[in-house]
């Protein structure tokens, strides 16, 4: 089951239209390109792809370190996977869009929004430190990444760049990620709540058991983190519905469960409360 999950998380995809900012153009006509995009990716691993669109249309060199998105004049910030990016900016509504329209400007770099991004380079440095991290948290230790040799490190990122996931599970599914919750002393886990003034409600350490050894739900987590959405009373409507990898989520799931099917790229369960009331 958890590798049936897995293998569909990685073939997950979205049909992108980008369109270059009128301003930045020489041209009277706006230029578009549609790309097909992995979910379980970012979207600089597809600047270039854009660069050597766009550039017949710009007047002077692009540089990849002056490239950005915006959906509906909002920044999206580089970091953030792009399934992640989707679904915290379109919710439950992005199942009826086939085409995620975006623009892309090649100039004036928010950044004093956006993260600096000088090259493939930092991403994959971002990548690989937010690894780290994700191991760290589930062992209070980094030591299973470090003992990568450089060349599975480096093979980890080029799998992970290309969507390869029968390469990718054999270096971080076989020798990163825990084999059973018995190993697991928290679990990687971040919650968003759009539109709110800290979109990231939380990242502190969750074990997967109690104090009593039961098993934390997702629900649980959410009790804590967003009370006035997700309450303890059992016969009480919950006022928020929890979104990992483009889908609802029973929030009963047990936690670490669904890290094992539905985490990202970047180590880390990804969820979007999106408000239901």
């Amino acid at each position: 089951m958890t590798e049936t999950v897995r293998s569909m998380i990685w073939k997950g995809s979205l049909t992108v239209e980008v369109s270059l900012i009128a301003s930045e153009t020489v041209q009277s006509i706006v230029p578009k390109l549609y790309i097909k995009v992995l979910r379980n990716g970012y979207f600089p691993m597809y600047y270039e792809q854009m660069i050597q669109f766009f550039q017949s249309y710009c007047e002077s060199e692009i540089q990849f370190k002056n490239v950005w998105l915006e959906y509906e004049e909002v920044p999206l910030k580089w970091n953030y996977t792009i399934g992640m990016l989707y679904d915290y900016v379109m919710g439950l509504d992005g199942s009826n869009h086939s085409l995620w329209k975006l623009s892309v400007h090649v100039s004036d770099y928010p950044q004093d929004y956006l993260l600096p991004l000088q090259s493939l380079d930092t991403l994959k440095s971002y990548w690989m430190n937010s690894i780290k991290e994700s191991c760290f948290i589930t062992y209070n230790s980094a030591k299973k990444i470090m003992n990568l040799s450089r060349e599975e490190s480096n093979n980890l990122w080029d799998f992970a760049r290309a969507g390869n996931y029968e390469g990718f599970k054999k270096i971080y599914y076989k020798k990163i990620v825990p084999q059973s919750s018995a190993e697991v002393r928290r679990v990687p886990v971040k919650v968003y709540l759009p539109y709110s003034n800290k979109n990231i409600i939380i990242r502190e350490p969750i074990s997967p058991r109690n104090g009593t050894g039961d098993v934390v739900t997702l629900h649980e987590l959410l009790e804590k983190c967003l009370p006035d959405l997700f309450s303890q009373a059992p016969n009480k409507k919950d006022l928020g519905i929890a979104m990992v990898q483009g889908a609802s989520v029973p929030t009963q799931a047990p936690l670490w469960e669904a890290f094992e099917c539905l985490g990202t790229i970047d180590g880390f369960l990804h969820v979007v409360v999106v408000v239901d009331l």
